[in-house]
């Protein structure tokens, strides 16, 4: 499969996975980012995602470039923008797997609370038609800690391709449906005023219907988080909507 994106073929292409617990899965089995690369024949990719993650920051959050998972106790600092600090130092440190991306696919949401009104939204870039500085934006909302985390991206990858996924469906009971369209209707509006890609995984083939929490249903394991059906069904989403934006 050849394209024209910087005079490489997809293959040859270096991924960035970021995202909660569904992208955490990575290489493993039940990872999408798995089964992502296998369709579209990948070898170089990297991932900071980690179950749990936020976009928005809690009040106490810190950026120390350690965003990780504990089980009994919430961490303020598993968020996204926690992500982009540890990308940052491995890019600083000279970690080679972190020196540049083609493409960069972002994961969240589902974790978070329910987006802001659209006042709080425009106040995260804008005040009377002037855009605020970035380290102005309140990162404990959607648009601020979004925002945040495309532009910091780009300052380090300026010649990646960002895609924003929406979330995925679950046991109606976890996430009932209408939350999560509503967060994916949000993600759609971001892509668009930051004018990078977005991938609505909504459609990606796992439907709520089929799933109850706890118990392993036709596409995820708890409810919740994929099994192999529904990851190869995610991957194989996104590597089709990512191909199809290069070619």
């Amino acid at each position: 499969m050849e394209n024209t994106f910087n005079g490489k073929r997809i293959q040859d292409l270096s991924i960035l996975f970021m995202g909660d617990s569904i992208t955490a899965l990575y290489m493993g089995e039940r990872g999408w980012p798995k089964y992502f690369c296998e369709k579209l024949g990948i070898e170089k990719h990297a991932c900071t995602a980690v179950a749990g993650s936020h976009w928005c920051d809690y009040e106490d959050t810190v950026y120390d470039g350690n965003p990780v998972f504990k089980k009994d106790e919430p961490n303020p600092n598993n968020t996204m923008g926690n992500q982009v600090e540890k990308i940052k130092n491995k890019k600083n440190e000279g970690d080679k797997a972190f020196s540049d991306f083609d493409i960069i696919i972002m994961a969240a949401g589902t974790n978070d609370k329910m987006p802001e009104s659209d006042e709080i939204t425009d106040a995260q870039f804008t005040k009377e038609g002037v855009f605020i500085p970035l380290e102005e934006a309140d990162r404990k909302t959607w648009g601020g800690s979004i925002r945040y985390v495309s532009e910091k991206l780009y300052e380090m990858y300026p010649n990646a391709i960002q895609f924003i996924c929406t979330p995925v469906q679950a046991d109606e009971k976890v996430r009932p449906f209408r939350s999560i369209l509503k967060k994916g209707d949000f993600l759609k509006e971001m892509s668009a005023r930051l004018s990078v890609r977005y991938i609505d995984t909504l459609y990606c083939g796992i439907y709520g219907r089929y799933e109850k929490w706890g118990e392993n249903g036709r596409c995820l394991v708890d409810g919740l988080h994929p099994n192999v059906n529904g990851a190869k069904k995610m991957g194989e989403f996104v590597a089709s909507a990512v191909a199809a934006a290069l070619l």
